[in-house]
């Protein structure tokens, strides 16, 4: 009884060798006790598709069927229709009912049995399809089954296999154990097949049940993390472990968590360090098959349902699904179907699954909210805080002799991702000796190739006494502690010192500044900015916000001359009544805005150009800061030369000499008065300064 070839090479005499020949005779000539039952289901099959087709299916010249029957060729050709199918009768008549024996195969199908909870048919069908792709003698008296109803497929086996046809039916339908994890592939689509190497995975020989449910699931990744390496997320991780343990103990069903972010955020990590926590048996729904191909989609899905039915009855089981946009985002081509083209099959599973599971995906868009509803907890991540972000980065840089001054300026990125850093420097230890002289600047340079430029370290300190504002900045700095959602508009000419207020706000009050410009908000689609807009206030949840440039996307409605420009205003209006947190917004065009947004700030904060005591005190620190003594005569005349001057004026100008620098002074005031006259020439906003 042959099985299928394993390639297409074609043999030749001078292949032989008698030697090798005569030592694997023995091999050859040990029982396959498996043939028995191919020879008697392929026989029984045969006798009943014969008896269903008539003289179309008997003029087929297959030589599979011909060795079923023990006939050559020309026996087979002479043979009438009626001939053929008592000759079929005969040798199953002569035929026992093969036996269960010690094959690899049925202790397998008895172990899915017991995880999956397979009745007899179920286990039946599985041996069929097995055998059927194994052996060719099978495979051929199933060919084309696929064009057969469900119906009339279930009788034929139901008949064959001497099993009920009810439960025969069942086992073929989708929502059935076979079918639902992926075991058993549509029998419209393809003829009695299993998933992709599940057939090699039966007949082998696997020591325990663990060890044949391996290959079924993803190899789980190991993390050396701990939930303590979270400490930002000290309150969930206390909260979701609770929430599982609970569920362990009451075996409730439909208890899944959904943590979603950026990619590069810990959100994996996360996952990892949680189940070791909690001591879980836990795996993860594998994204290939086993014979290593890609699975997506409905596909991936079931693997999942698989992976249910597997560690339903193992203690403290837990699963893990990353990547969901695979399975719950709609696909944007009709061919690559997901679940949702099978929405109340899906919600079911969700309800009535027994392990709960750990959701990971970059992005809640595009999620059905009818499967966002069956989720137990959501967790959104973005870039850990400060604090956090210097210890991991440190982590991930301890052998490379990073100072800590220039590991405190890279913490400092709000968008800095762990995920960033450790590949940074997983590169920089790949290039050896290349980086090795000055690996400080080669992990700058390729943080730079993610768009994460470390902040230029300020080369004159804040001092709030040099800003100039309408109103009693420390005193607002007192309040601000007390008023956990403040919202404060901040506005008047460029390089007042207001982008350099909100970083003092944030390091005042020890929280992150989540800074975002117009490019970071505004969309080229209908709804992008909308959507970016709710992302911005998630992401800043709890922290500081600053909507820098407000007038972008915060123009007033009575001049819109587009239905997107007045939703994107009625967005960012309902962000701010909602937000959790404080919110600080910056505008050179305070006129601009729309009326509405008055009324929900806080305080309104106008920073106007320094008077001559502030500009005073500029150009002492600029003295200071060159090395200068100027007489006071002096200073009083500089002063007076330099009305317009701001605050930003001056920290360029450090900016573009060293401390020290034997600079003349009619050069100086030269400099700052072209800057004043050039800003002056252009309208408001044009020329703007990192001061702010």
């Amino acid at each position: 009884m042959a099985r299928k070839p394993a390639s297409l090479h074609t043999v030749q005499d001078d292949d032989w060798d008698l030697d090798d020949d005569v030592a694997l005779w023995s091999t050859w000539l040990e029982e396959d006790p498996l043939e028995d039952w191919v020879r008697y289901w392929g026989l029984r099959i045969l006798r009943l598709r014969g008896r269903q087709m008539g003289s179309h299916w008997w003029m087929l010249q297959d030589r599979q069927i011909m060795a079923l029957l023990n006939w050559d060729e020309e026996e087979y050709n002479n043979a009438s229709v009626a001939r053929k199918l008592r000759r079929v009768i005969d040798v199953l008549r002569a035929l026992p009912k093969p036996q269960e024996q010690e094959a690899p195969v049925f202790l397998n199908i008895a172990r899915l049995a017991n995880r999956l909870e397979l009745n007899v048919a179920e286990q039946r069908i599985l041996l069929l399809a097995t055998l059927a792709e194994t052996y060719d003698n099978l495979s051929a008296v199933l060919d084309e089954l696929s064009e057969w109803t469900v119906d009339r497929i279930a009788v034929l086996l139901a008949e064959a296999l001497e099993l009920d046809t009810t439960l025969v039916h069942q086992a073929l339908l989708p929502h059935s154990v076979l079918r639902s994890c992926g075991l058993l592939q549509d029998p419209h689509k393809e003829d009695m097949r299993l998933m992709p190497g599940m057939a090699s995975l039966l007949l082998q020989e696997h020591e325990s049940e663990d060890a044949l449910f391996a290959p079924l699931f993803h190899p789980l990744a190991t993390t050396t993390r701990t939930v303590e390496d979270f400490p930002h997320l000290q309150a969930h991780s206390e909260r979701l472990m609770a929430i599982l343990e609970g569920s362990w103990q009451a075996q409730e069903p439909g208890v899944h968590v959904l943590l979603y972010g950026a990619p590069g955020t810990g959100k994996t990590e996360y996952a990892l360090a949680l189940a070791k926590a909690l001591h879980a048996a836990t795996v993860e729904v594998r994204s290939q098959d086993a014979e290593q191909n890609p699975i997506e989609g409905d596909d991936r899905f079931k693997a999942y349902a698989l992976s249910q039915r597997a560690l339903a009855r193992q203690p403290r089981s837990l699963i893990l699904f990353d990547e969901v946009e695979d399975v719950f985002v709609p696909s944007l081509f009709p061919w690559a179907l997901r679940v949702g083209a099978h929405k109340g099959w899906t919600n079911r599973l969700l309800e009535q699954s027994r392990v709960p599971t750990l959701w990971i995906s970059n992005s809640i868009e595009g999620i059905d909210p009818a499967y966002r509803r069956r989720m137990i907890y959501e967790l959104e991540f973005t870039a850990p805080p400060k604090s956090v972000r210097q210890r991991i980065i440190a982590q991930q840089v301890e052998d490379l002799a990073i100072p800590g001054d220039t590991i405190a300026r890279w913490a400092a990125m709000s968008q800095m991702t762990p995920g960033a850093i450790q590949q940074a420097a997983r590169a920089v230890r790949l290039m050896g000796e290349h980086a090795a002289v000055d690996a400080k600047s080669s992990l700058e340079s390729l943080l730079e190739l993610r768009g994460l430029t470390p902040p230029v370290a300020p080369t004159m300190e804040f001092d709030l006494d040099l800003l100039e504002c309408d109103q009693d900045l420390p005193a607002v700095l007192q309040q601000l502690p007390d008023l956990a959602d403040a919202r404060i508009l901040l506005h008047g000419p460029s390089g007042t010192g207001k982008t350099a207020f909100t970083q003092h706000c944030a390091e005042t009050l020890g929280l992150e500044l989540h800074r975002f410009l117009p490019s970071d908000i505004l969309g080229k689609y209908v709804g992008e900015t909308e959507q970016n807009l709710a992302s911005a206030f998630r992401r800043a949840r709890g922290g500081i916000l600053f909507l820098d440039e407000a007038d972008s996307y915060l123009q007033s409605r009575e001049g819109a001359s587009h239905s997107w420009e007045i939703s994107a205003v009625n967005e960012l209006l309902q962000q701010m009544d909602a937000f959790r947190g404080r919110l600080i917004m910056a505008t050179n065009f305070v006129q601009s805005l729309d009326g509405a947004a008055f009324r929900r700030f806080d305080w309104v904060l106008e920073f106007q150009l320094p008077n001559r005591q502030r500009r005073l005190l500029l150009l002492e620190k600029l003295s200071a800061y060159l090395g200068w003594d100027p007489s006071t005569t002096e200073q009083d005349a500089w002063v007076d030369q330099l009305h317009g001057l701001t605050v930003s004026d001056v920290a360029t100008l450090c900016r573009r000499f060293e401390p020290g620098h034997a600079l003349p002074w009619e050069s100086v005031i030269a400099n700052l008065n072209a800057a004043i006259r050039l800003r002056q020439r252009l309208p408001q906003g044009v020329f703007g300064f990192c001061g702010g």
